[in-house]
């Protein structure tokens, strides 16, 4: 379902648009502990269990509009905040391949001969772990596929797009 998730992809892509134009941020003035209180109770009233992913993604578009307003991130220090800004250059090609990485992990971890622990850790041990080849392959596919991807959507804008032709100088 492509469309399952857009309206939580949305709101953080119109913070972000009106945090890079400039323009007062969306959600700046909501409260981050009401969406929170409203997104938690969610979880525990059968009938509101579907709004809750959406409910957590408001709460997390409140949070970051704060974090915007008051510059906050301006003060990350450099060890966390270089990894990531690499993270977010990388973030639709994450998106776009961590899904199949992550389907693999249970049927890795029934394939492992561990009694020991409860299938649970492994699973998740096993997520970690993913972390590094998804974040490689990601790198790859972002200087490979996305860059030259956009170069050509920029090119095909500009052969088919009337407007942004610059008028030539006719000379005398």
């Amino acid at each position: 379902m492509p469309l399952l998730y857009w309206f939580s992809w949305a709101i953080g892509a119109v913070v972000a648009d009106a945090h890079v134009a400039g323009r007062p941020l969306p959600f700046g003035r909501h409260s981050v502990v009401l969406w929170g209180v409203m997104a938690i109770g969610s979880c525990f009233i059968k009938a509101l269990a579907c709004f809750s992913f959406t409910l957590f993604a408001l709460m997390t578009a409140t949070f970051i509009a704060k974090l915007l307003q008051k510059n906050y991130l301006e003060f990350m220090p450099n060890f966390l905040s270089k990894p990531l800004r690499f993270v977010g250059i990388l973030s639709y090609s994450l998106y776009l391949l961590h899904y199949p990485f992550l389907q693999i992990v249970p049927r890795i971890a029934d394939l492992l001969p561990v009694s020991i622990c409860p299938r649970s850790y492994i699973v998740l041990a096993l997520c970690m772990g993913m972390v590094v080849p998804i974040v490689a392959l990601a790198a790859v596919w972002h200087k490979f596929i996305e860059l030259p991807g956009i170069a050509a959507g920029k090119r095909l804008i500009r052969r088919f797009n009337p407007l942004s032709k610059t008028p030539s100088v006719a000379t005398n």
